[in-house]
């Protein structure tokens, strides 16, 4: 009998009860006396049958909410396993009677807190549940773009084959810092940018990476008192790390609209300082002495020269990794077509990875996180510190063949 129909029988017992006793007390007014006291002794067992009764409905309604004597005989007859089973499949019940209790109307907007996905064991995280967040994340920025009347939409990117962990917390770091400037922008404290951790990175390190930007963006939206919510980006399974990757790029480039500018050779500059302070752990480490001064360079440089440096940088990284007994990367079949600064700034991101890449094989702590500003860099500026960091890797390259 499920609870609605016991409930039934207990208030259906106790009118009945209570006509039983309106009547007895009824037939008390015309009950003549018993010689000797017999009117107290009918009183006495009036009141016995009464209590008798009301005893019968507390017992039937402890037995409704405790399942009655016998579900409480079968629970000391089960094994605790059993138990422990049948307690959770109850809390699991009641859960969903709360649930529907507060359900929404479908249809309506959203006004209550940040609608949250299921969480995910981190040692179970697959590319097909950092594909799932990062969809959340380009949601979001899409949220904060229509809230601050931004227009447009970037062009669309090209695919990212071979695609490692690292290489897309490289690009996290990326969306977090654009995360940070936009931070900067409406006075609050922007979120702080670690390095890239020196250890071999997994999937779960870049679904927490995507996690924490969401909740960044999430709490400029509470700055900005935007009340739009999204809806969580359903599981699909059979992604790919290159998928993951596209969606990064994409959430990146959305956020320029929200920093209210393009990637421009600053940033581009600041990325590659980044490397050169990589490559300096490095050779001090392997004890080997770098370059400081970058070469002169003739004449202005255009972004195409300056990818065309990073693919040459690309490909001697991945040969100092075969000497230093690792596994090497593939390097990325970049389209030297049309290049801007922010294609530069992904590829001077690959470099930022493998690097970071041999510091994990090597054991070197990363650096300190230093805050450099820059002001005034052209691409020229650019093109000459990549062209140092060539001559310096082949300086590391030969120090590792004697």
């Amino acid at each position: 009998m499920n609870t609605r129909n016991r409930l039934a029988t207990v208030v259906l017992a106790a009118l009945v009860g209570l006509s039983i006793a309106a009547s007895a007390k009824a037939q008390e007014g015309r009950s003549p006396a018993s010689p000797g006291g017999g009117t107290e002794t009918v009183r006495v067992d009036r009141q016995d049958s009464g209590r008798s009764f009301w005893n019968s409905l507390v017992s039937s309604i402890r037995d409704l909410f405790d399942d009655g004597p016998a579900a409480a005989d079968a629970d000391r007859d089960r094994g605790p396993r059993e138990q422990a089973s049948r307690r959770a499949a109850d809390e699991n019940a009641e859960r969903g009677e709360q649930a529907g209790r507060h359900a929404k109307p479908i249809g309506r907007p959203y006004r209550g807190r940040s609608l949250r996905p299921a969480k995910v064991d981190e040692r179970l995280v697959t590319p097909s549940h950092v594909y799932q967040a990062t969809v959340d994340l380009v949601s979001e920025v899409r949220v904060l773009r229509r809230a601050m009347d931004v227009a447009g939409d970037p062009r669309p990117t090209g695919s990212r084959e071979h695609q490692a962990p690292i290489h897309a917390y490289a690009k996290i770091l990326e969306v977090k810092e654009k995360t940070a400037r936009v931070q900067r922008r409406l006075g609050m404290i922007p979120v702080s940018v670690e390095p890239i951790p020196g250890r071999a990175l997994a999937q779960d390190d870049v679904y927490r990476g995507v996690r924490t930007v969401i909740e960044e963006l999430r709490r400029i939206k509470r700055q900005m008192v935007v009340r739009r919510e999204i809806q969580p980006a359903p599981f699909v399974g059979g992604k790919v790390p290159a998928q993951v990757y596209e969606n990064l790029v994409h959430a990146s480039l959305l956020l320029d609209g929200l920093v209210g500018r393009s990637t421009t050779a600053n940033d581009v500059f600041l990325r590659v300082m980044r490397v050169h302070d990589e490559m300096k752990l490095i050779a001090d480490e392997l004890e080997i002495s770098l370059l400081v001064d970058p070469p002169a360079v003739e004449g202005a440089k255009e972004p195409m020269a300056v990818a065309q440096q990073i693919v040459r940088a690309a490909n001697k990284v991945v040969r100092l990794q075969s000497q230093l007994g690792m596994t090497t990367s593939s390097v990325p079949n970049y389209t030297l077509g049309l290049v801007t600064s922010a294609d530069v700034l992904e590829a001077t991101n690959f470099l930022l990875a493998e690097f970071a890449r041999i510091k994990a094989h090597l054991r070197v702590e990363p650096p300190d996180n230093e805050h450099r500003v820059v002001q005034n860099k052209t691409t020229t500026d650019v093109f000459a510190q990549i062209l140092l960091v060539i001559r310096n890797l082949d300086i590391m390259s030969k120090a590792s063949d004697t």
